[in-house]
């Protein structure tokens, strides 16, 4: 489930929150899109939030250059809550999103909470398993390109 609010757009009628129960959404002006966003940015082109695990990416035409918290990006970049993506005109800010099959994911919060335990027991360990991570999100990042 991923839900955003759209704060400002050339496209009036866009302007609220929306939330959609899905773990890939195509945002666009194309008929293939789930959201249909007509502002010139988005001509021939659109973007993709999508959760693998309990992570939000973004993903956009690699040319596209697209702003997160009022700093410049292209290609891919991982989301946080309350994080504002800016593309052409339009802001979006993401309120929430869970896997939506992924009976995992209170798991994976129980884990974080013991990482975080772990984080302040063990800092060299913790920024070691902390690189590794990285490494996997840029794993999973190509699997999706």
């Amino acid at each position: 489930m991923i839900t955003f609010e759209i704060t400002q757009s050339d496209d009036i009628e866009s302007i609220g929150e929306f939330t959609f129960n899905i773990d890939r959404l195509k945002i666009g002006d194309l008929l293939n899109s789930n959201f249909v966003l007509y502002e010139k940015w988005f001509r021939s082109s659109c973007i993709t939030l999508f959760i693998s695990k309990d992570r939000l990416f973004l993903k956009a035409h690699p040319e596209k250059i697209f702003m997160v918290n009022d700093i410049k990006y292209s290609g891919s970049k991982l989301l946080k809550i309350n994080d504002v993506v800016e593309i052409g005109k339009t802001k979006i800010k993401i309120k929430s999103f869970s896997p939506t099959f992924d009976p995992e994911f209170k798991l994976n919060n129980v884990l974080a909470e013991k990482k975080l335990k772990f984080s302040k027991e063990n800092p060299d360990s913790y920024n070691l398993i902390n690189e590794i991570e990285n490494e996997i999100v840029k794993l999973e990042l190509k699997e999706w390109t």
